[in-house]
């Protein structure tokens, strides 16, 4: 199977389901904006779990008011959602409350790791779950 890489562009024209992945940066700040909304096929669905920033929220509530295409968000600009955004307002769209980490059956597992880590940490051993700093370079800020 060859990959393609795709414009933004040529995504938000042609995908019936854009899932946003993109981290909090400077370059990425409104990147989604009115053009690009504007590009979206009718019934399309657009996705955020990355960052509310990366979407213009304004446009994007002015572009769901005509009801060409739906939108599942769980993140925001500002988190909480404002009581007053004009997104709350949308019948075309589904608000979560940001809740990104493990399921609750996975918290424990995970917990344990983290103190297994502190105990290895302490003890002067390599790290099994090491972050490397060129890795969290790239982590949203």
């Amino acid at each position: 199977m060859r990959c393609k890489t795709a414009s933004l562009e040529e995504v938000f024209s042609t995908c019936d389901i854009i899932s946003l992945h993109a981290s909090q940066r400077p370059e990425t700040y409104h990147m989604v904006n009115e053009r690009l909304l504007g590009m979206l096929p009718d019934g399309a669905l657009l996705i955020n779990t990355a960052r509310g920033s990366i979407i213009y929220e304004e446009a994007l509530a002015k572009e769901l008011e005509k009801g060409r295409f739906k939108a599942v968000l769980d993140v925001y600009e500002t988190e909480p959602l404002p009581a007053n955004s004009a997104l709350r307002k949308m019948k075309n769209t589904i608000l979560i409350p940001h809740m990104g980490g493990p399921t609750i059956d996975r918290r424990v597992f995970c917990t344990k790791m983290i103190l297994e880590e502190i105990e290895r940490f302490k003890r002067g051993e390599e790290l099994e779950h090491e972050i490397s700093s060129a890795y969290a370079s790239r982590m949203t800020r």
